[in-house]
């Protein structure tokens, strides 16, 4: 059974309020008079980095607030098992963007060993 999600638009001011930060930054750096001087081959080579930058913060905001809506759900495994433990997770994730956080549930069965591989619902 797929993780439920229950979106909700609360959290999504506070959990993107860095990539607009990011973006007042980089706006006034290219308000700035040392810019305003460069040649463009200088300027396109700065939006190329901080560019990339708010694209993997973005990212990384859109991850956050999907584990945010992620709700526990009764999980049954292909063993017809119920997996009622159940526990966060995260991971880093490489991207073409730069690494990312990925948070998520894990279950597993009850009398499961301390070794067994927790699993994403």
């Amino acid at each position: 059974m797929p993780a439920q999600f229950a979106l909700s638009t609360e959290p999504a001011a506070s959990v993107f309020a860095s990539t607009h930060a990011h973006a007042t930054e980089v706006e006034g750096i290219l308000r700035s008079n040392d810019m305003i001087r460069k040649p463009h081959s200088d300027i396109e080579e700065s939006l190329d980095e901080k560019g990339r930058e708010w694209a993997r913060q973005m990212f990384d905001a859109h991850l956050e607030l999907r584990a945010t809506a992620e709700r526990r759900t009764e999980v049954v495994g292909a063993d017809s098992v119920d997996r009622t433990q159940t526990r966060a997770s995260e991971r880093q994730l490489a991207t073409v963007l730069g690494e990312v956080t990925v948070r998520a549930w894990r279950t597993r069965p009850p009398e499961a060993p301390d070794f067994t591989r927790w699993m994403r619902p």
